[in-house]
């Protein structure tokens, strides 16, 4: 879904770096499944890149959306805490 659905620049110089040490940390500590995931990832990429279309939305509305939504208050329990309490009474 990260390959269909990010944006390009945020593909080439966020996604695929992580993707790739993963796979690389993934293939020293556990060399057969790090061969295995290394087939699925490029035989999923291929079809992931081929549904990709172009974003509806810009770049920078989308940078300025994430931004906005950080800023205002949440409800979500914050901490380790909170959430217990929040999961406990069902809030």
């Amino acid at each position: 879904m990260v390959i269909k659905n990010a944006f390009f620049m945020d593909l080439l110089f966020y996604n695929f770096p992580i993707i790739f040490f993963h796979l690389v940390v993934r293939l020293i500590i556990t060399p057969r499944v790090g061969w295995y995931m290394i087939r699925q990832v490029l035989k999923q990429t291929k079809g992931a890149l081929h549904l990709r279309k172009a974003a509806t939305i810009s770049r920078a509305d989308m940078h300025r959306w994430y931004r906005d939504a950080a800023n205002e208050v949440s409800k979500q329990p914050r901490n380790i805490v909170s959430r217990s309490l929040a999961l406990i009474t069902n809030h």
